[in-house]
């Protein structure tokens, strides 16, 4: 290999180091409010269902800003998306930590949705273009950390800031790390990009999309609030799948689709596409009932339903590197399989969850399901776009991404159904969470059957 590769090389590793570290911060900022959501509330005087607006209208911009990702790979050079990705990022968390009231600080948190909502996708589009396939899953797996570990540790690291400095000491933090994190992708030196000037981003597309994603997105979010059958719920619901069928109609005919669904002509893709929207609504949905149960049924504490987690949270920390590398080593098919047994052995038996179980058994079950959960996302990620050009990793993953946060919500809506619509009914008070540990098991079960059948 010439000195003139290796440096060039060793320029897009430093850049992506940039993208995950960006990444990372996004997804902790996005979770890490949800611990400090009574602080902030009460210090800028609104109610706490007002204050969930901040964490709604991220979840909402995060949506809108993915699928504009294959239009700015391909239209702007790559250093100077990772350079405006960074100081969004910057100006966001500077607006949070001196909002002097509640609507300046959703500004910053709607600059903070839109720099993760570029970022996460375009890291995936970017390994998959710059590396050979021998080494994507080693990469992909340590880019997983941003996907899998910061979003889970989000409420720990949220909850132990707002306990000993305050909420602003959160956003200060932020904005330390994105200055620096700023200085260094604007200090990475990279040769010019290809770009295509003649690449066009179609507003039609990108309404159609705005409103058939936070249609989805809020209708999903405001079933935690009122319940499935609320106006509010179905309403935005209707609304944006029907919006949303247009978009995808529209993007099989206009000449600049803002993203090009010749993706799902890939059986590969395909497979990955609806394994990893089924692991999202299997995972995600647990990540709030298991806090819950712990604290309303078992009785208890806020630190014992984090610690439940945060084990979990650790063993993802380890867990995508390492399966990203033996994805390199064996192939996808004998990992993501083992993967697959982890996650179905760890939602399973949650099912029987009642005030009876150990304490140290949930921990285990969710420590044991973390592991397949992260074991998957890296040799899914990098096995299901294989075989797509590399200009089309862009659409693939950023229209993978966008779809997995819908899921996500609506596995996280019916959950809280099970949850508040059992609450009241005779017999076992663990009742409704059981059902929605059921629901996530079901998920599981389905992810391994496609895993299993499809990934060779």
């Amino acid at each position: 290999m010439s000195m003139a590769t290796k440096s060039a090389q060793r320029g897009v590793i430093a850049l992506i180091a940039v993208i995950i570290a960006i990444s990372c911060l996004g997804n902790l900022s996005q979770t890490a409010l949800n611990a400090m959501l009574i602080s902030v509330s009460q210090d800028l005087g609104v109610t706490t269902a007002q204050g969930q607006w901040a964490t709604t209208i991220y979840m909402l911009v995060l949506g809108v800003a993915v699928p504009v990702v294959p239009f700015l790979m391909r239209r702007f050079a790559l250093k100077k998306v990772i350079v405006s990705c960074a100081l969004l990022m910057l100006v966001g968390s500077l607006i949070d930590w001196m909002a002097p009231g509640f609507e300046i600080l959703v500004v910053g948190r709607v600059l903070q949705a839109i720099s993760a909502g570029i970022t996460v996708p375009m890291l995936m589009s970017v390994i998959m273009q710059s590396f050979p396939p021998e080494r994507r899953g080693g990469i992909m797996g340590i880019a997983g950390i941003a996907m899998g570990f910061s979003p889970n540790v989000g409420p720990t690291v949220g909850g132990l800031f707002v306990d000993l400095w305050g909420w602003r000491s959160f956003f200060a933090a932020l904005l330390v790390l994105s200055v620096v994190l700023s200085l260094c992708s604007v200090l990475l030196s990279r040769g010019e990009d290809e770009v295509d000037p003649t690449a066009r981003l179609d507003f039609v597309s990108l309404l159609l999309s705005t409103f058939g994603l936070g249609g989805l997105l809020l209708g999903f979010s405001n079933a935690s609030s009122f319940g499935l059958v609320h106006v509010l719920v179905w309403g935005p619901v209707v609304l944006g799948a029907g919006f949303f069928g247009l978009f995808l109609r529209r993007q099989r005919r206009v000449a600049h689709p803002l993203i090009d669904l010749r993706i799902m002509d890939s059986w590969r893709y395909r497979a990955g596409f609806w394994s990893m929207n089924l692991l999202w609504a299997s995972f995600m949905c647990v990540t709030l009932i298991t806090p819950l149960f712990i604290q309303n049924v078992q009785g208890g504490s806020a630190l014992d339903a984090g610690f439940a987690l945060l084990v979990g949270a650790a063993v993802a920390l380890v867990g995508n590197p390492v399966a990203g590398f033996a994805c390199d080593r064996f192939g996808a098919r004998p990992v993501v399989c083992v993967a697959s047994v982890f996650l179905v052995a760890g939602a399973v038996p949650m099912v029987a969850a009642d005030v009876d179980m150990p304490f140290w058994l949930i921990v285990v079950l969710q420590g044991v399901r973390q592991a397949g959960v992260s074991c998957l996302i890296s040799p899914m990620n990098t096995w299901s776009m294989g075989d797509l050009p590399g200009p089309m990793t862009s659409d693939a993953s950023s229209f993978a991404t966008v779809v997995r946060q819908a899921a996500a919500s609506f596995a996280t809506a019916i959950a809280v159904f099970f949850v508040t619509s059992a609450s009241g009914a005779a017999g076992s008070a663990a009742l409704g969470y059981q059902l929605a540990f059921g629901l996530s098991a079901i998920c599981a079960l389905a992810v391994a059957a496609i895993n299993i059948a499809k990934v060779r």
